[in-house]
């Protein structure tokens, strides 16, 4: 699967590797972001030249459980295609979890934050003529403060947003 895409990724840069577009010279963009380091939630990027940053968050919660995602990540433009763009960046994630569970009256509280990390290159897709799908992958470092573990992992990351 990572051969096919990476095969794929490299076909579009060599068949769309004409001359720059506008299509990949916006500044803001608007929508939606999963990713290990970069976050999860709703997402706003500003990039006006060659350097950029993106925030991503959202709260989850119901009576007996609180989570939320908030990353902010550091982007630079490597090089411009024709409706592609190839970037590196740089991501931060905190992820919150909190558990209530009363029994008998006694509020047992169960809380984690959790530091995601990564470094990274990724592909920028104008499609749409005003939407970007967004591929990014690297290699980051994680904390858990409830298991006080840190490990390394390959890091993945996907977004769709609405470029003005």
């Amino acid at each position: 699967m990572k051969n096919l895409l990476f095969l794929f990724t490299t076909l579009l840069i060599v068949w769309t590797s004409q001359a720059q577009n506008d299509s990949v010279n916006y500044k803001h963009s608007l929508g939606l972001s999963a990713g290990i380091s970069t976050g999860a939630g709703f997402s706003y990027r500003y990039w006006p030249k060659k350097i950029g940053f993106q925030v991503t968050g959202i709260p989850v919660f119901s009576s007996y459980h609180f989570f939320s995602s908030s990353g902010v990540s550091l982007l630079a433009k490597i090089r411009d295609f024709n409706q592609i763009r190839l970037f590196g960046y740089l991501g931060t994630n905190m992820d919150y979890r909190r558990y209530n569970f009363g029994v008998y009256g006694e509020q047992p509280d169960y809380r984690t934050y959790t530091f995601n990390s990564a470094l990274g290159v990724g592909f920028r897709f104008n499609f749409l003529k005003y939407f970007d799908l967004n591929l990014q992958t690297g290699y980051g470092v994680r904390y858990n403060t409830f298991v006080k573990l840190y490990h390394t992992y390959l890091s993945g990351e996907v977004s769709v947003y609405y470029h003005f």
